[in-house]
C-alpha cells in the first residue's frame, strides 16, 4: 500500500495494474473524497459495522423515496413532461442555431453591402449633425453679407469694414471651403456698393467733415493711391459745381443776372473745393515722409489744374455775356462782384483780377459802340425818311421858332454837363446828343482808361458816318429846292421861301459841325476821363475828311481856315 498515496488509489487499482484513470477520476468527487476520508477516520469495529448501516441507511432512503414519489407523482410527471418539452426545445433550438450558423455568413456579407450603400447617407446625416451643432455659428457668418449692406444703406461704414475684413479672414482661414469663399466673395461685392456709395456722396453738396469722413473711409479701403483719390475727388467736386450752375440754366435770358448768379455759385463752389482739398490731401502728408516734396507738388499740381479750368470757364461764360449786357450799372456791379470774388480768393493764391480788364474793356468798348450805332442809324433813318417823302428841312431839322429866325451866333459852353441850349431848337440833332450823352453818362460808371484812344476813335467814326449821311441830305435837299424853282418859275416870294429852307440846311449844318461834333468829343475826353489837354488828341482822318466836305459846303471860302480849326 505503500506505493498508493490515497484509498482512492488503492480503490482505483485495476487487477492490481495500478490506479485505473477513469476510477481515479470517479474517486476524485467532492462527496466520495469526503466519504472516504471519513472511513478512514473510523476503527475496525466501526468499519465492519459499516456495512449494515448502510444498509440501513439505503432501505431507509428507498422507503422516502417511495412515500415521496407516491406523494409527489404530479410533480414528477410534470417533471417528466417538462424535461420531455426541454429536450425537444433544446432539439428544435439547435436546429435553428445550426440554421441560423449557416445563414450568417449572406447576412453578414448584406450587412457588409448595406453598409457600403448607406455610407453616403452617413456621411451626409454626420455633415447635417455637425451643421446642425454649428446652426448659430454658421447663421453669423451667412448673414455677413446682408449684414454689410445694411451698414453700408445706413451709413455705418466702419462696422461695414470690420464685417468685411472678418469675412475676408474666413475666407484665408478655410480656402477649401465653397461656402465661406461664397460669402467672402458676397462681402466683396457689398463693399463695391460701399465704394459706390462713397464716390457718390463726393458729388453731393456736401460740407467738409461729411467729406473728409468719407476720404478717409476710401483711404481705409485700399482701393486707390493717394494721387488717385485726389484726382477722384477733384472730379467729383468739379461734377457738383456743374450740378449747381445748371441749376441757375434758367436765367441765361437775363445776361446780367445770370452772370451774377454764376459768379456766386462759382466763387462758393471753387472756395469750397480749394479749402477742402487742401485740409483732406495736402495738409495730411506728414514731414517725416521722405516722398513728401514729391507729393505735395503731385498734389498742388491737381489742384492747380482744376483753379486753371475753373478760371477758363468763367472767362468763358464772361465773353459770351457781358458784351450782352447793355446797363452800365450791372456791368460795374459785376467788376465790382468780380473784384470782390478775385480777392477772397487770393488768399487761396487764386487771384484772376488781372484777367478781367479786357473783358470789361470789351464790353464796355461794345457797349459804347452799339449805343453811338444805334443813334447814328436812328439819325440817318430821320435824314432819309425826309428825302423819301419830300419833306421840307424846315420841318425836319428845326422848329417853327428857329426856321423863322436860324441862330447865327454859335459858341460852345464852358460847363461839360450842360449841353448847348441851341440844340434844342434842332429836334434830330438834339436827340442825337442826347443818344450820346446818355451813352458817356453809362460809360461813366465804368470807363477804363486803356479805352480812351479806342472810345474817341469810335465817337468819330459814328460822327463821320452821322456827318456824311447828314451833308448826303443837306445837298440833296438843297439842289432838290433849287431845281424846283427852275422848272416852275417861282415868283420872288417863292424864291425867298426857296433861300429860308437853304438857311435852315446851312446853320443846322453849321450847328452840327461847329457845336455838336467839339462838344461831344470834349464830353467824352474831359468829362468822362478828365483829360485836359484836348488838343493833343487828333481827329479820325475820316471824321476830319467829312468835317472839312462840310466847309467847302458851307463856305468855300473859308474852307482852308475850318480845316485848320478842326485839326485842334
Amino acid at each position: 500500500m505503500s506505493e498508493f498515496e490515497s484509498l482512492a488509489d488503492v480503490l482505483a487499482t485495476n487487477n492490481g495494474e495500478g490506479p485505473s484513470a477513469p476510477l481515479r477520476t470517479r474517486f476524485s468527487t467532492p462527496e466520495i473524497s469526503q466519504y472516504l476520508s471519513h472511513l478512514t477516520s473510523l476503527s475496525l469495529p466501526e468499519i465492519l459495522h459499516e456495512p449494515a448501516t448502510l444498509a440501513s441507511e439505503a432501505s431507509q432512503l428507498t422507503n422516502s423515496l417511495t412515500s415521496l414519489c407516491h406523494a409527489e407523482y404530479p410533480t414528477f410527471l410534470s417533471l417528466h413532461r417538462t424535461s420531455s418539452v426541454l429536450s425537444s426545445t433544446f432539439s428544435s433550438f439547435s436546429s435553428s442555431l445550426s440554421s441560423l450558423l449557416s445563414a450568417l455568413p449572406a447576412l453578414e456579407t448584406q450587412a457588409r453591402q448595406f453598409s457600403q450603400e448607406t455610407q453616403g447617407i452617413q456621411e451626409a446625416r454626420t455633415k447635417a449633425r455637425r451643421v446642425l451643432v454649428q446652426h448659430d455659428a454658421l447663421i453669423d457668418i451667412l448673414d455677413v453679407p446682408q449684414f454689410i449692406d445694411t451698414c453700408v444703406r445706413n451709413a455705418y461704414y466702419q462696422e461695414a469694414m470690420d464685417l468685411a475684413t472678418h469675412a475676408a479672414r474666413l475666407s484665408e482661414t478655410f480656402p477649401d471651403i465653397t461656402v465661406v469663399q461664397d460669402v467672402a466673395a458676397e462681402a466683396a461685392h457689398a463693399m463695391r456698393l460701399m465704394l459706390a456709395q462713397l464716390l457718390a456722396l463726393l458729388r453731393e453738396p456736401a460740407k467738409l467733415p461729411a467729406l473728409f469722413k468719407s476720404i478717409s473711409f476710401l483711404r481705409k479701403m485700399n482701393v486707390m493711391d493717394e494721387k488717385e483719390l485726389a484726382l477722384v475727388f477733384l472730379t467729383s467736386r468739379l461734377v457738383n459745381i456743374k450740378n449747381m450752375i445748371d441749376g441757375i440754366k434758367e436765367d441765361r435770358t437775363d445776361h446780367a443776372r445770370y452772370v451774377r448768379r454764376y459768379i456766386d455759385v462759382w466763387r462758393e463752389g471753387v472756395s469750397d473745393v480749394i479749402t477742402q482739398y487742401t485740409t483732406i490731401f495736402l495738409e495730411r502728408v506728414p514731414v517725416t515722409d521722405p516722398d513728401a516734396a514729391d507729393r505735395i507738388h503731385e498734389l498742388r499740381y491737381l489742384l492747380s489744374a482744376l483753379t486753371r479750368s475753373q478760371v477758363s470757364a468763367l472767362l468763358t461764360v464772361l465773353r459770351a455775356h457781358l458784351s450782352h449786357i447793355g446797363d452800365a450799372t450791372s456791368l460795374s456791379a459785376l467788376l465790382t462782384q468780380l473784384t470782390h470774388c478775385g480777392a477772397a480768393l487770393a488768399r487761396s493764391g487764386l487771384d484772376f483780377r488781372p484777367l478781367l480788364p479786357p473783358l470789361f474793356e470789351h464790353a464796355v468798348q461794345a457797349r459804347f459802340s452799339h449805343s453811338l450805332e444805334s443813334a447814328t442809324d436812328t439819325l440817318s433813318s430821320t435824314f432819309s425818311d425826309a428825302l423819301k417823302y419830300h419833306r421840307q428841312p424846315s420841318t425836319v431839322l428845326c422848329t417853327a421858332t428857329a426856321s423863322s429866325s436860324p441862330t447865327e451866333e454859335i459858341s460852345l459852353p464852358e460847363p461839360l454837363h450842360v449841353p448847348p441850349h441851341v440844340l434844342a431848337s434842332y429836334p434830330p440833332l438834339a436827340i442825337y446828343t442826347n443818344a450820346i450823352l446818355a451813352a458817356l453818362n453809362s460809360l461813366r460808371l465804368l470807363a477804363p482808361a486803356s479805352l480812351l484812344m479806342q472810345l474817341l476813335s469810335t465817337l468819330d467814326e459814328a460822327l463821320a458816318r452821322a456827318s456824311e449821311n447828314f451833308l448826303r441830305y443837306a445837298q440833296t435837299s438843297v439842289e432838290s429846292a433849287s431845281a424846283s424853282n427852275v422848272r416852275t418859275k417861282v415868283i420872288l416870294d417863292e424864291e425867298e421861301e426857296s433861300s429860308d429852307e437853304e438857311r435852315v440846311v446851312r446853320v443846322s449844318g453849321k450847328i452840327f459841325v461847329h457845336l455838336l461834333v467839339p462838344y461831344v468829343r470834349r464830353a467824352l475826353v474831359q468829362g468822362v476821363y478828365g483829360v485836359k489837354d484836348f488838343a493833343e488828341l487828333k481827329m479820325g482822318s475820316r471824321v476830319k475828311e467829312s468835317l472839312a466836305q462840310w466847309d467847302t459846303w458851307l463856305d468855300p471860302q473859308e474852307s482852308a481856315s475850318s480845316t485848320e480849326s478842326k485839326d485842334s
